[in-house]
């Protein structure tokens, strides 16, 4: 019985005629940043994007990424589109310990990491040093 009504809501979610996906949740792309000693790697998740349209850009110590994409259509044939065009902004402020010319990215299997290497100085005083005890 269980299955039964949980196979007709998910019949009856696929044929509702409603918008699913709204443009703010496009908008909040997820990302993680991690600290990996020398640099920090940003990821963000943009699954089924193209390089040529994604823009990362830097102005005022703010690292901006952004994409725009209209899908064009070929046939009118369509009963039911869901796929939409798609564009986002998202910036992040980058601090003073960032080496801003020397800032590297790739898109790989969706996922666009940025690489951002930390200034030689902060990598210096960041290394652990041990401190005899007396």
């Amino acid at each position: 019985m269980l299955l039964t009504n949980y196979k007709k809501s998910f019949l009856d979610f696929l044929n509702d005629d409603f918008d699913f996906i709204s443009s703010k949740c496009m908008q909040d792309v997820p990302v993680n940043i991690k600290d990996e000693g020398k640099l920090f790697i940003l990821e963000a998740y943009l699954p089924g994007m193209n390089k040529e349209d994604i823009i990362i850009s830097i102005k005022n110590d703010y690292l901006t990424i952004s994409y725009e994409r209209k899908d064009e259509e070929e046939d009118n044939r369509y009963l039911r589109v869901e796929r939409r065009d798609i564009s986002f902004s998202r910036s992040f402020r980058l601090s003073g310990n960032i080496e801003q010319n020397k800032i590297r990215s790739e898109l790989k299997n969706g996922v666009l990491i940025v690489e951002l290497p930390k200034k030689e100085e902060v990598i210096k005083k960041s290394q652990e040093k041990k401190i005899a005890i007396e």
